[in-house]
């Protein structure tokens, strides 16, 4: 005799089940796309009344989901490497640059305009949306840091340094700022810019944490930091990421701050170049606790593990790494792309020979705790894969090396643009390209992570309850019906096959 119809669907409905809770529990995703939106392939760049051209080390700010504002960085200037102070705004949807603020008629020179912000590089930015723009610190061309904050308005089109800002609002001077620095860990957020670190006046690495307040226009130390550099010295028993710059930065949800990696030895200077300062670790800190916590990772320079494409797996980890571009995606898990630092190869680590610089594509579940090696190569100095700039998501496309891009995000699309790197030609260059990275369908379908490991457990249990029920039900039915018609798959009499 034959298997009744009902065990059969019952299996076969199992099966279907079991096979769904396998694709959603493993954090396995796949399907990243790049496409080459925008720019030239080759580097160096200059900058035309449309074009912003080729930057690295800028500082950015995106306002909303359509429009992302540049300023600064290192530019291109008559044939020649420079600093910048002009302002521009991106525009994803229409794919074009506008000029906001010329800056300095020259570049690399401080403005005799004082209200015109001086040409730096690896500035910290922020804003509120139509309403104003604020900038913090950076570093000149003679590696002098700065610790001004300057104000730009929206309806005037014009700087002002914070202090005349205050004046012309509240008649109030500033009471409090952080010391000079650039390169700081920057966090910006709905209502504050939050700064970590960065590179001091004689050139050391700081450890302190400050807020810029985006209402009320005021700094403060945040309060773990003032109480910790009160005392003068940070005791062993408190966690905390100690000095550093360059590090990767997310907001993710419910007010958590992660950084990952950067420089964390004084030694190691910005332009030596040489990663064997840099870190692998991944640090969260808690706004509402004002506690920090380690998540993974070592205070040194390791090699990255790649693991297979796709695939989330324990040992993977990115290589240690300095001036990579970040994102938070829907579901409050963090993208990484590029920076220098290590590859997957043990020699990429050095303290006298240059670092290699990435172009490799991370992703960490928060909820599992785990990277995954998500696009690029895992090789260093790579020319990338362009293809033709006709806008479109091509297989085996993705961008060249870069450190000290830009980045921004449209929805789950990732943006990278610009940096300083390797272009087409393999030519070490300050960039211009914009590329998009599709991360659509890994977020929001395959890769959905729920709330907590214990509602999965419960999910998994009245799923697995319900098929056994299920499976019983059209057993018993099966056998009811069996009994009484004692026929399986027939056709009954006088019926048309």
């Amino acid at each position: 005799m034959g298997t009744p119809v009902g065990i059969v669907n019952a299996c076969t409905k199992m099966q279907f089940i079991c096979s769904c809770l396998v694709i959603l529990i493993a954090p396995q995703i796949s399907g990243v796309r790049f496409r080459w939106s925008y720019g030239n392939s080759h580097g160096n760049q200059e900058s035309t009344q449309n074009s912003i051209g080729s930057r690295g080390g800028g500082a950015f700010w995106q306002e909303d989901v359509f429009n992302t504002w540049v300023f600064g960085g290192q530019g291109i200037y008559n044939g020649k490497s420079a600093l910048k102070n002009d302002l521009w705004k991106y525009n994803v949807i229409k794919r074009e640059w506008t000029l906001e603020h010329p800056g300095s008629e020259k570049s690399d020179v401080s403005s005799k305009d004082q209200r015109v912000p001086a040409a730096r590089r690896l500035a910290s930015m922020c804003g509120v949306p139509n309403v104003l723009i604020v900038l913090f610190g950076g570093m000149n061309k003679d590696k002098q840091v700065f610790g001004d904050t300057w104000i730009f308005t929206f309806k005037e089109k014009k700087w002002l340094p914070l202090a005349e800002m205050l004046k012309k609002l509240r008649n109030e001077s500033v009471v409090d700022s952080p010391n000079p620095r650039a390169d700081a860990v920057l966090w910006c957020m709905q209502t504050k810019m939050m700064i970590y670190g960065g590179i001091s006046e004689n050139s050391a690495l700081l450890d302190d944490m400050w807020e810029y307040s985006l209402v009320d226009l005021t700094w403060r130390q945040e309060k773990l930091s003032a109480e910790l550099h009160r005392e003068g010295i940070i005791p062993p028993s408190i966690s905390y990421p100690g000095g550093r710059s360059g590090a990767a930065a997310w907001v993710g949800h419910n007010e958590q701050l992660y950084l990952f990696a950067g420089n964390s030895q004084n030694e190691n200077k910005i332009d030596s170049h040489h990663n064997s300062g840099f870190s692998t670790d991944l640090w969260n800190f808690n706004c509402k606790k004002n506690t920090w916590e380690k998540l993974m990772g070592e205070s040194k320079c390791l090699p990255g593990y790649y693991g297979q494409k796709g695939k989330a797996n324990k040992k993977s980890i990115p290589g240690c790494r300095r001036g990579a571009i970040s994102w938070t995606d829907s579901e409050g898990h963090l993208w990484m792309f590029g920076g220098e630092g290590a590859s997957s190869e043990s020699k990429s680590i050095s303290s006298e020979l240059p670092d290699v610089i990435l172009n490799d594509l991370w992703y960490f579940d928060l909820d599992y705790k785990m990277w995954s090696w998500m696009g690029g190569t895992n090789m260093g100095s790579d020319p990338g894969s362009y293809g033709s700039a006709n806008n479109e998501f091509e297989n085996g496309k993705y961008p060249s090396c870069r450190t000290d891009a830009i980045s921004f995000h449209t929805w789950n699309e990732l943006y990278v643009v610009g940096g300083i790197g390797h272009d087409s030609n393999k030519a070490f260059s300050l960039l211009d390209d914009v590329w998009g990275i599709d991360v659509h369908s890994d977020v929001n379908y395959r890769n959905s992570a729920w709330p907590s490991s214990v509602f999965w457990w419960l999910f998994l249990f009245l799923s697995l309850l319900a098929v056994m029920v299920v499976t019983f039900s059209f057993a018993r039915r099966g056998q009811r019906e069996k009994k009484k018609y004692n026929v399986e798959y027939s056709v009954l009499q006088g019926e048309a096959e």
